[in-house]
């Protein structure tokens, strides 16, 4: 009876073994793999491995360079935040709710990317260019703060090629996403007939590319 339960406990022993081994060897073939689905495959088949650790860090940092890079809302935190809720074990290794507050600020900061050119295509340097929310009527907002002054629209200057980065919290825009451009220099961006030039955007969208900006000198 006692040679029975020796070779039971053999047993049991070389499956442990045989087990770890097995999740060491999947390991070493992914630990360095750019693929999420290899990844989350490998946590799926060993969740009591020893290697589950390093394994959600390196997922981690997939998901998070995949939300720092997107140009949707949605893309950039709520992909990040699902992650979180489909592992709870990160909160243990990793400090998620700093990167989930940068990530939160990141996806309500709206980048809008331009360049700014004349009517012959020269670069118009050093030119303060501001985007200018329009209000549900059609207008221009003029947004005064609690001590009366007005709140300026977000800007930037041109650099040596004529581009700019103007970045502002989503909530310049108001309800219906759309803004135009002013220079001080030239006015406002309107057509040859004098009529503003009206970008809309999707409620969505968190990095907007604009097409080359030209006027008249």
């Amino acid at each position: 009876m006692k040679t029975n339960k020796t070779i039971l406990v053999l047993s049991i022993l070389i499956l442990m073994s045989a087990g770890c081994r097995k999740d060491k060897e999947e390991w070493e073939k992914i630990k360095w793999s750019n693929d999420v689905s290899q990844i989350e495959n490998f946590i799926s088949e060993f969740p009591e491995s020893n290697y589950l650790d390093s394994a959600l860090i390196t997922l981690e940092r997939m998901i998070f360079l995949k939300s720092d890079n997107s140009t949707t809302v949605t893309g950039t935190f709520k992909d990040y935040l699902d992650f979180v809720k489909k592992y709870p074990r990160m909160v243990e290794i990793i400090d998620t709710v700093r990167t989930i507050k940068y990530l939160k600020l990141k996806a309500d900061t709206l980048e809008i990317h331009g360049r700014l050119v004349d009517t012959e295509n020269a670069p118009i340097t050093n030119e303060r260019i501001n985007a200018t929310p329009i209000d549900a009527k059609g207008r221009f907002k003029i947004t005064v703060g609690d001590d009366g002054l007005v709140i300026f629209d977000p800007y930037d200057y041109t650099n040596s090629d004529g581009e700019f980065v103007i970045k502002a919290h989503r909530s310049f825009l108001y309800e219906n996403n759309e803004f135009t451009f002013s220079m001080p220099s030239f006015g406002w961006y309107e057509t040859e007939e004098g009529i503003p030039i009206i970008i809309k955007i999707d409620s969505n969208l968190r990095v907007l590319k604009c097409d080359t900006l030209t006027v008249k000198r």
